[in-house]
């Protein structure tokens, strides 16, 4: 697999997200390093590279939320 995108955050815990095409299986592969530990329940595969960046995106935020800046996620749980 070749890795295409990579992004690390240092919110509550230390999260490195990252994007592989596994071009054998024509799909893509997002997988969560949280702490050292690779978090193999949260790995998500999908055929669309674009879903697979979104969805990279959206898992640095939920290891770096921007709670004090825009309260985003207390707005979410009043809902």
């Amino acid at each position: 697999m070749k890795r295409i995108f990579s992004d690390s955050c240092s919110g509550r815990s230390e999260r490195t997200v990252a994007v592989y095409e596994n071009a054998e299986w024509d799909e893509f592969v997002v997988k969560v390093v949280e702490n050292g530990a690779h978090i193999a329940e949260a790995d998500y595969f999908t055929a669309d590279r674009d879903d697979a960046m979104d969805t990279a995106n959206m898992m640095i935020l939920e290891g770096d939320p921007p709670e004090e800046e825009y309260g985003f996620y207390d707005d979410l749980e009043r809902i």
